[in-house]
């Protein structure tokens, strides 16, 4: 593509698009989704405090799993996925597909999941998610106590406080989805 420089002269990028406009078709790069926001904040419940701290290394399998929500759109609507992940393998341990996001279905069937695949005992376990309605409601909570782990969760809105859990719904949305999908 010639964008009219002479070797030697200077020139703005100003000029130098002014230059190129008409010579070849624009690129086109890759475009992001809208952003759709899922939390909303109950500041009267007690939440679990953040174990974390944006640190995601363990010593061992099975001492921080992360897990995240995430929205894909189909031709027919919404399914919502759900990952738990280890993060010493950084192998995703449980997920599901769902059509909802009701805490019983999702994410709570990934838990179950990986619980079963870990043995079922989860004592020495950080659970960190972030605060969506689904990873607060009591029956999820609750299981997560049952199973031995340590609820953790990062703050409301700042995606880098479940940083690895979002790489990898990005990933997912990427390579599998995105590449076939609406």
């Amino acid at each position: 593509m010639n964008i009219g420089i002479v070797s030697g002269s200077s020139s703005s990028a100003g000029s130098c698009a002014r230059r190129s406009r008409g010579s070849s078709p624009p690129a086109v790069g890759v475009k992001k989704s809208k952003r759709m926001f899922t939390t909303k904040t109950d500041r009267t419940q007690s939440l679990p405090t953040d174990l974390v701290n944006r640190r995601f290394t363990a010593d061992a399998p099975r001492r921080l799993w992360v897990s995240d929500v995430t929205y894909v759109a189909t031709w027919s609507g919404f399914a919502y996925v759900a990952f738990v992940t280890d993060v010493y393998s950084r192998r995703i341990v449980g997920w599901n597909v769902a059509a909802t996001l009701k805490a019983e279905i999702l994410p709570l069937q990934p838990l179950d999941m990986a619980a079963w695949d870990a043995g079922g005992d989860l004592t020495g376990l950080t659970h960190h998610s972030d605060h969506g309605s689904n990873y607060m409601a009591m029956v999820y909570t609750d299981r997560v106590v049952e199973l031995g782990a340590v609820p953790s969760t990062g703050t409301v809105g700042d995606s880098f406080d479940n940083a690895l859990v979002e790489a990898i719904n990005n990933l997912y949305k990427t390579e599998l989805i995105r590449q076939q999908g609406p």
